[in-house]
């Protein structure tokens, strides 16, 4: 068990940084790590716009009883009004890829779902009876999570928004 303070640098062998600690359990026996990869994102997110913006296209997957070109994440739902709704996607396709992620269990559209970036286009590659079909879908905040805040540009203004004043006499 690796332990540490969030923000703490994780290591492998050759003294690579493969993650950073999220987050240590109150006994200290154990902590969360986010993979380097993921935190990339989340850095790389928060230098563009401000804040993170995770991705979603609005689509529902189940394992495929018959699995096609390595993969067994089969498309069942397309939901009404979001990103796969106007994209080609259709119930039935078999997901191999979304951007630069392979897809085998309807599980790993967990991990590329991650890296998603809300307002910009990805490839989603299917399969679609025989046919190999590559669609650019632009992800969107998912409708259920509150969009972020709206960023608090820092003051100039040193000064603490604070008014003094005498407190009224307390009489016995």
């Amino acid at each position: 068990t690796q332990r540490g303070e969030a923000g703490a640098p994780l290591l492998n062998l050759r003294g690579e940084v493969v993650g950073i600690v999220a987050f240590t359990l109150e006994n200290n026996s154990s902590c969360y790590a986010l993979p380097i990869e993921a935190a990339e994102k989340i850095r790389s997110d928060f230098l563009r716009f401000g804040e993170v913006r995770h991705g979603w296209i609005g689509a529902k997957l189940m394992q495929a009883l018959e699995g096609k070109g390595g993969s067994y994440a089969e498309v069942t739902e397309i939901l009404d009004s979001t990103p796969a709704s106007n994209s080609g996607l259709q119930p039935g396709d078999i997901l191999l890829r979304v951007g630069n992620r392979e897809i085998h269990q309807p599980d790993d559209i967990i991990d590329a779902s991650f890296f998603l970036t809300a307002g910009e286009a990805v490839p989603i590659t299917v399969i679609r009876g025989d046919e190999k079909l590559t669609f650019d879908v632009k992800a969107d905040f998912h409708p259920a999570s509150q969009r972020p805040p709206v960023i608090a540009q820092p003051s100039m203004n040193q000064a603490l928004p604070l008014r003094l004043q005498k407190a009224p006499e307390r009489t016995p």
